[in-house]
């Protein structure tokens, strides 16, 4: 009677870690979708770029700290600067992870971001950055669709530009298209997107 006492509670234990449950992480742990990411792309949206990669103190918390990115009446002002403009539908963001077969399966292995800006039409201040051995270096891209008022935050971090397109002129501005590939361990550390709501 005593064994039984203490088998039965081991088989209740046993039968609740087994019970079905509701999966509510469809994203990975990420918390958005490719989906979700291109939305910000069927609005215009403004381009801003600066040299380096986000740390930690440069992500910002809410729709203000969005802002003073690329605030240029912020004291300190901030690191971005206008690159350019995209139409509707003009940039895209996906990403892949590559599977490592072994002997019973497959493992994951690291994440490629791909990212294109097509036709964008940059600042006259930045024709000659665009087509010159500055952009080659390791760049971050903000992306500000039109009318958000920083409660989207979109951008890619410390990577570097894989193709530039045939650059045309048209007048004082310049019209190029910029494509990344970028291979990563952590999505999260190259791909960095929010959503904050309306500030009171």
């Amino acid at each position: 009677m005593d064994l039984m006492i203490l088998i039965l509670p081991l088989f209740a234990v046993l039968a609740s870690a087994c019970a079905l449950s509701q999966v509510t992480d469809l994203n990975s742990g990420l918390g958005y979708t490719m989906a979700d990411v291109n939305k910000v792309f069927r609005k215009k949206c403004r381009v801003y770029v600066a040299k380096g990669s986000f740390t930690d103190e440069d992500i910002p918390e809410n729709a203000m700290e969005v802002l003073g990115l690329y605030d240029p009446e912020d004291t300190p002002p901030g690191s971005f600067i206008p690159l350019g403009r995209l139409n509707e539908e003009m940039g895209k963001i996906s990403w892949e992870q590559e599977k490592i077969p072994i002997d019973f399966g497959t493992i994951p292995g690291k994440t490629t971001i791909t990212a294109e800006m097509k036709s964008i039409m940059c600042t006259p201040e930045m024709v000659d950055w665009v087509d010159g051995a500055t952009a080659k270096g390791e760049l971050s891209f903000l992306f500000v669709p039109d009318g958000d008022e920083g409660k989207t935050f979109l951008a890619i971090s410390g990577v570097n530009i894989v193709t530039k397109g045939e650059m045309s002129l048209k007048g004082d501005l310049a019209v190029v298209t910029f494509e990344i590939e970028e291979k990563t361990d952590y999505l999260t550390t190259k791909l960095l997107f929010d959503q904050f709501e309306e500030e009171s």
